[in-house]
């Protein structure tokens, strides 16, 4: 059975905008102050989707869940 985090479907929506945003900006030449903010933003992201995993009770079958962003987050 796969743990449920019921989040409402907008959350994704919004997570998604400020993801694409986070991902230009890193692109984007020059703006030290920007980029800094975009990756403190993925680390916030990564952290709290390995946490929620882990709330629910992700771990055991579902271990990649928690452990795949915490390994994304490092790179």
């Amino acid at each position: 059975m796969v743990p449920e985090l019921l989040y409402p479907n907008v959350l994704f929506a919004i997570l998604g905008f400020w993801k694409v945003l986070g991902a230009i900006a890193i692109l984007v030449p020059r703006f030290p102050r920007l980029k800094e903010w975009a990756y403190a933003g993925i680390f916030f992201d990564l952290t709290g989707a390995a946490a929620s995993c882990a709330w629910v009770g992700g771990y055991g079958a579902y271990a990649f869940h928690v452990i795949a962003p915490l390994i994304i987050m490092f790179f």
